[in-house]
């Protein structure tokens, strides 16, 4: 979900397209394709803010000092102009290029989740989080979700997502 998630400039993009600039669908493509987009926007964004909110809401199960912090949350700026300009930059709806599309997307989906890019994802920026790679007393390397600016010197309780990829608690 976080991987569908990161793509929704790219879906409201499209969906604008649909809606505005696509005069020659017939309406049963014009409400297929609508609805997709919109399922597509949607149910990840609810799914990831639900997930963030429970995860977040849960009292830490471990504690880390924080000894040292980089901020990623930028370099969604560099995901952003690298491949959703690209997509939106073709005539989408052929057969081709929706078939190219789905192509590429599993590819990407496959190295964003197996390389932890977690970090890379435009809507959870919006909800005012940060992602932060940090190294802490037990871990060097660890990646965590958190809603501060800085991590830096500071004793947290975080809750394990999936390995190597954690979420501060707020509790």
């Amino acid at each position: 979900m976080f991987f569908i998630n990161s793509f929704i400039p790219l879906w409201i993009v499209l969906l604008v397209q649909v809606i505005f600039f696509e005069p020659n669908f017939s309406q049963t493509q014009f409400y297929l394709a609508t609805i997709t987009l919109l399922c597509f926007i949607i149910i990840p964004a609810v799914s990831v803010y639900s997930f963030i909110r429970n995860t977040e809401k849960i009292k830490g199960s471990l504690k880390a000092k924080i000894t040292k912090n980089n901020d990623l949350t930028g370099e969604y700026a560099i995901y952003l102009i690298t491949y959703i300009i690209a997509f939106i930059s073709v005539d989408f709806f052929t057969e081709k290029q929706i078939v190219m599309f789905g192509i590429i997307i599993a590819i990407f989906g496959i190295i964003y989740v197996r390389s932890h890019m977690f970090h890379i994802n435009p809507f959870i920026t919006i909800l005012g989080f940060k992602f932060h790679r940090a190294s802490t007393e037990v871990d060097n390397d660890v990646n965590i979700l958190s809603r501060r600016t800085s991590l830096y010197d500071k004793e947290i309780r975080i809750n394990k997502i999936t390995e190597g990829f954690y979420i501060e608690s707020t509790v």
